[in-house]
């Protein structure tokens, strides 16, 4: 509660939307293309310079392999609308954003025990009124699946990546971890 003076609960709304497609130009070549958007709504008066509308669009493409696993490249576009401005020094500013990635993706099996999906490329973030704010970085996620058993499997996951919606008064949260 640092950065508010009350206690007061926030009711916190989220609604998402999307649509993917695939089409299949070869046996091995798929093309893929999506959109989505996303609303986050805050009860609190003093905590509505978060809301934001985002919306995006995505494509790629991917080769399969015989056995299945699969490579590609996957790009994407993103815009962030924040319709309140968050007040900065007692000057308003407008946190919109526009993202652009590039990525390479994989998923691959090794045997019946053992997945791997990796996820990594390069993020832009652009701030329009605050070019100080901007991203410029690789993100990625990689995460390994191992069933030794029939009734075991052990997932690990490490990754570094932007959060796509935002409840603190920052201009990007940079997520970094790792579970198992």
């Amino acid at each position: 509660f640092t950065n508010f003076s009350t206690r007061t609960p926030n009711e916190l709304k989220t609604d998402r939307a999307f649509v993917t497609a695939a089409y299949m130009l070869t046996p091995s070549w798929r093309l893929n293309a999506g959109a989505d958007g996303a609303e986050q709504r805050n009860g609190d008066a003093a905590r509505r310079v978060n809301d934001v509308d985002i919306s995006g669009f995505d494509a790629g493409v991917t080769y399969i392999s015989r056995a299945g696993n699969q490579i590609g490249l996957a790009l994407r576009t993103e815009d962030g609308n924040y319709p309140n401005n968050q007040v900065v020094g007692g000057t308003p500013v407008n946190n919109s954003y526009t993202q652009n990635t590039a990525a390479l993706v994989m998923d691959w099996t090794f045997s019946p025990q053992s997945h791997l999906n990796v996820r990594g490329g390069w993020v832009e973030r652009k701030y329009d009124q605050v070019p100080a704010r901007n991203f410029d970085d690789t993100t990625g996620r990689v995460q390994f699946d191992w069933g030794p058993t029939g009734k075991l499997t052990i997932t690990g996951i490490v990754l570094k990546e932007i959060s796509p919606i935002e409840d603190i008064q920052t201009s990007f949260v940079l997520v970094r971890g790792f579970s198992l």
